[in-house]
Order: structure tokens, then sequence, then C-alpha cells
């Protein structure tokens, strides 16, 4: 985790004037955040009927509600909402930082599956 911080403050100031670092940062932690509430709004949208876990329409109109809302979030928290050097440039960080982190993530629980049935056999 150091090591993930580290380099993510380092990409952060790559061309950047503090307030842009700072201003990417925030971003990116509010976007991790904000795609964990997706999984979470999802889940009683795509509930299995047939196991009994379909939620009531009022819950399901709530839980659509959360999810457009902070799927739109999670869109456009790519654009800067401060003056910055270069919005493209900013904007690539943003995309970049948050699919790289997933990517990482997602190539970390692999490797770990794979170790642990492995580890079955």
């Amino acid at each position: 985790m150091g090591g993930i911080t580290f380099t993510t403050g380092i990409a952060a100031l790559i061309g950047a004037n503090a307030d842009e670092a700072y201003a990417l940062l925030l971003t990116w932690s509010y976007v991790f955040y904000g795609l964990t509430y997706l999984v979470m709004f999802a889940i009683p949208l795509l509930a299995r009927k047939e196991l009994g876990l379909r939620p009531g329409w009022w819950l399901g109109l709530a839980a659509a509600s959360g999810f457009l809302v902070t799927l739109v979030f999670v869109a456009l928290s790519g654009f800067p909402i401060i003056n910055v050097r270069n919005d493209g440039w900013y904007e690539l960080k943003m995309i970049l930082g948050v699919a790289g982190a997933n990517l990482l993530g997602v190539m970390t629980y692999r490797i770990r599956k794979r170790a642990r049935e492995h580890e079955a056999r």
C-alpha cells in the first residue's frame, strides 16, 4: 500500500501544481468510493429472483436512483473543477489512475485465486 500511495502521489504531481495534484488525489479517492457504491446499488437491481433475493419495487427504485446519480458522478469526475494547466492531461491522469488501480486489483485477485487453487490440489 505504501508503494502504491507513493506512486500515485508522484503521478499526481507530474506536470501539475499543488492544487491540481491535491484535486486529482481527492477525486481519485471519491471515484473509488463511487465505484464501490455502484456495486452496492447494483445488488438489488441484479438480484436473482429464483433465489428469493428480489427486493420490492420501492427498493429497486431507490437503488436505480442511487446507481444513476453515482454513475453520473463517476463519469463527470474526470473533468477538472479547478483551473488546471492542461485539461486533457488531467483527464488522462484521472482515467489512467482509476483504470490502473482497478487493473492492479483484478490482477492481484487472479494471482491469489490461482495460488489458492494450486495449493488446494
